[in-house]
C-alpha cells in the first residue's frame, strides 16, 4: 500500500495530490472543501470525513504504547494522522518526509507514522468535515486470514512506537508492557522479533524533529 502510494504521489503533476482508496466513494465538492486549508504553508494535508464515522484522529500514550482513537466533531479540527486512502496532501512536503515508511508493509500504521513525523517536523494536519466520503473499512483485506491481520497490526503497532518514540521513560514503559504481553501470550515474542527484523532492514524515517515526541503526544491527545 505505502510503496504504491509513494510512487503515485511522486508521479503526480500537481502541487496537491488526492489519495483515494478503490473502496471509497466521494461526495460532490469533497476536494473543493479542503483547498482553503492549504493557504497555510504549514499544512501538510487534509483528511476527509468518512460518512457515518465523521472523525479526526487522536493519539495518546497508555500501557506503554501509542494508542489511537477517533475524535468526534462537526467542526474543522487538527488530526493526528490522515487516512492513506481518504486525504489530500501537499506533494512537496509528502516527498520531503519520504512518504509512507515501507517498514510497515503491507499495511497498518503507515498513516499514523507519517502523521507523527509531519507534526514533529512542525507541519499541520487538518480534518475537514465538509469533505465527505463513503468508505467500507478493510474491504481490501477481507479475504486475508484473521490471524495474519492480527499479526501485522500487532507488529506494526510496536514498530510505530520504536520508530517514533525517543523519550527514555516512555521506552522503558514500552519494554515493561512488552514483557506483560509475553506473559499473557507467549506468541508475542514472535511479534517483537518480527518488529526488530523490520527495524534492522529499513533505514530510519525522515523527520525534521522540531518538536519532541512528548510535545506531539500532548498536542494531539
Amino acid at each position: 500500500f505505502g510503496k504504491n502510494s509513494n510512487f503515485a504521489v511522486k508521479k503526480a503533476s500537481g502541487d496537491l495530490v488526492v489519495l483515494l482508496n478503490n473502496d471509497l466513494v466521494p461526495h460532490l465538492g469533497y476536494i473543493t472543501a479542503s483547498l482553503k486549508h492549504f493557504n497555510d504553508p504549514q499544512v501538510f494535508g487534509v483528511g476527509f470525513a468518512e460518512l457515518g464515522k465523521e472523525n479526526y484522529g487522536k493519539i495518546f500514550w497508555k500501557n506503554g504504547y501509542i494508542q489511537t482513537e477517533p475524535g468526534y466533531s462537526n467542526k474543522t479540527h487538527a488530526t493526528a494522522w490522515l487516512s492513506g486512502g481518504s486525504s489530500i496532501v501537499k506533494k512537496k512536503l509528502f516527498l520531503k518526509l519520504g512518504g509512507f515508511d515501507d517498514v510497515y508493509a503491507p499495511f497498518y500504521f503507515e498513516d499514523t507514522d507519517l502523521g507523527l513525523r509531519a507534526w514533529r517536523s512542525g507541519y499541520k494536519l487538518v480534518w475537514e468535515p465538509k469533505s465527505v466520503v463513503n468508505h467500507q473499512h478493510e474491504y481490501s483485506t477481507a479475504k486475508m486470514g484473521k490471524q495474519f491481520l492480527i499479526y501485522v497490526k500487532e507488529r506494526n503497532h510496536l514498530l510505530c512506537v520504536l520508530r517514533n518514540i525517543t523519550n527514555k521513560k516512555l521506552l522503558l514503559e514500552n519494554l515493561f508492557w512488552q514483557f506483560l504481553r509475553i506473559l499473557s501470550g507467549p506468541n508475542y515474542i514472535k511479534i517483537i522479533l518480527a518488529a526488530h527484523r523490520q527495524l534492522h532492514s529499513h533505514p530510519l524515517p525522515i523527520s525534521e524533529k522540531k518538536l519532541t515526541d512528548i510535545q506531539v503526544l500532548e498536542m494531539l491527545k
